[in-house]
């Protein structure tokens, strides 16, 4: 019986270990998620990874150039990311009238819209800026990278 409890002692330990951490990634990506609706900053953070995930591949000359690049698109990007989710509180607010209002509803998906398209434009802008003023081993390497992370565009 004594060497089933040290086998016991040793199980329970690890299994207390292996749901603290369960327990500990679900509460802090749970925070996270949550914080998300509440914060408006969220918008900049995500911004913030995408560019310097792209930007961590270049050389020094290429990142000045994709720095230039994405500090002259970020307020146009963020100002349609706001209004986009503005719009979209909009809509709901719309939605959850009880009668609700045509023109109202027809606004905001009209400024839902734009939104978009003003994202979208700027997202397109940023990709042909930065396809003419990087260097070709980056322009290279940005393909391959896109390549290996869609399969659907590889080469047949």
């Amino acid at each position: 019986m004594l060497q089933n409890k040290k086998f016991l002692t040793i199980a329970l330990v690890i299994s207390l270990a292996i749901n603290l951490f369960i327990v500990g990634v679900a509460g802090f990506y749970g925070a996270k998620f949550r914080g998300m609706g509440r914060d408006g900053n969220w918008i900049e953070s995500r911004m913030e990874y995408a560019e310097n995930r792209f930007m961590r591949h270049l050389d020094d000359e290429d990142k000045a150039v994709a720095r230039a690049t994405f500090d002259k698109h970020k307020p146009a990007l963020r100002q349609a990311f706001r209004d986009h989710r503005q719009a979209r509180r909009d809509i709901v607010s719309a939605f959850n009238q009880e009668t609700p209002e045509p023109s109202e509803l027809t606004a905001a998906l009209n400024k839902s819209q734009a939104a978009t398209q003003l994202a979208n434009e700027n997202l397109h802008s940023i990709l042909r800026e930065l396809a003419s003023g990087l260097s070709p081993e980056a322009r290279q390497e940005f393909a391959s990278r896109v390549r290996d992370h869609h399969p659907h565009l590889k080469d047949d």
